[in-house]
């Protein structure tokens, strides 16, 4: 009895060992290849780099003026001006099962202008056809300057051509997307800066109201809720009266079972359509998980390449398998045919 619990142990050691052993080799036997839509997420990025260099150090803005929101991250807004944000967008809106032609809404907070660049970099290498709104309110170190705001830049960017498309609609941001929180003369600039843009304005008495009329804007070109949501920052249209209290997932959210106390709000409005939503806030999260870091050229970020095992080296490890799972099985064998 004893030798066979000894016998079992060094069986299953020998197993545990030889696995370690396989998977080592398959792990060190990956192949780094570019991704089946490498040549688009390099022309988002391209687009994103040159947008980026219109304004240069511009894209970071000031600590405080008269139009800041709430307190923001300057590490988070320096990372976020990273081209390769662009090919992450690229990657998000493919997963979406988005296709060249499809309308898109696309909301945009005035806190990360670079990332703001790079979805709509994202938007035009994809073929894409955005409905976009914004927002001019900034947090801190994001688009606050008054005589700069993403509105302006989007203006800019119009102008140069390099974006094919204006916002459908501005709001104040802000506490509760009216401009709660402003000064009087931020709330002046605010409302001067849409008057500036030409651009019709989103005021809502309350925040529910705000949310149906960036629906509504959505809506106007075809009649109905387009195939995905594309949100940038914390405009709280986007997270309805919970603010950012609401969990949401970073990136794509597809399927996502919201509270049933949580009815408002761009992101429950779309998903309870089941129409995917993309969500960029959380900068450093986004740039972990697809290797994005500052000081790092665009273009070498893992968001571009797959890796993928030689198919060698699947026949061995499904060979291993199998042969795991005979010897695994052989002494059940045994006792069955004994008994037959």
């Amino acid at each position: 009895m004893v030798l066979k619990r000894v016998s079992a142990i060094i069986r299953y050691m020998v197993i545990t060992v030889c696995s370690l052993i396989v998977y080592q080799m398959l792990l060190t036997g990956l192949e780094q290849k570019p991704a089946e839509d490498y040549q688009v997420k390099r022309q988002a990025a391209l687009l994103a780099e040159r947008s980026h260099k219109l304004f240069g150090a511009k894209l970071i803005g000031e600590e405080y003026t008269p139009i800041t929101t709430t307190l923001g991250s300057l590490e988070a807004k320096k990372l976020s001006i990273h081209p390769d944000f662009a090919a992450v967008a690229v990657e998000l809106m493919t997963q979406a099962g988005l296709k060249p032609g499809d309308t898109i809404a696309v909301n945009l907070s005035a806190s990360f202008p670079g990332l703001n660049m790079a979805v709509l970099a994202a938007v035009q290498a994809m073929r894409l056809r955005p409905v976009i709104t914004s927002s001019i309110g900034a947090s801190t170190w994001g688009a606050n300057r008054p005589e700069l705001t993403w509105i302006d830049m989007e203006s800019k960017l119009w102008n140069e051509k390099l974006i094919s498309w204006r916002s459908a609609g501005v709001s104040l941001g802000g506490g509760q997307d009216a401009g709660h929180g402003l000064s009087g003369e931020g709330m002046t600039m605010a409302v001067q800066t849409i008057r500036r843009s030409g651009l019709p304005i989103i005021y809502g008495r309350t925040l529910s109201e705000s949310v149906e009329q960036r629906l509504a804007v959505y809506q106007q070109s075809s009649g109905k809720i387009p195939a995905a949501l594309v949100n940038v920052g914390g405009n709280q249209t986007f997270f309805g009266r919970h603010g950012h209290n609401l969990f949401l997932r970073q990136g794509l959210i597809e399927n996502y079972a919201l509270a049933a106390t949580v009815q408002d709000g761009l992101a429950y409005e779309f998903l309870r359509r089941h129409r995917p939503v993309i969500h960029f806030i959380n900068i450093q999260r986004i740039a972990s998980r697809y290797g994005i870091a500052a000081g790092r050229d665009w273009g070498t970020s893992n968001v571009y390449f797959e890796r993928r095992l030689p198919w060698r080296l699947r026949l061995v490890g499904a060979g291993w398998i199998l042969l795991v799972s005979a010897w695994m099985a052989y002494p059940k064998i045994k006792v069955w045919k004994a008994n037959l």
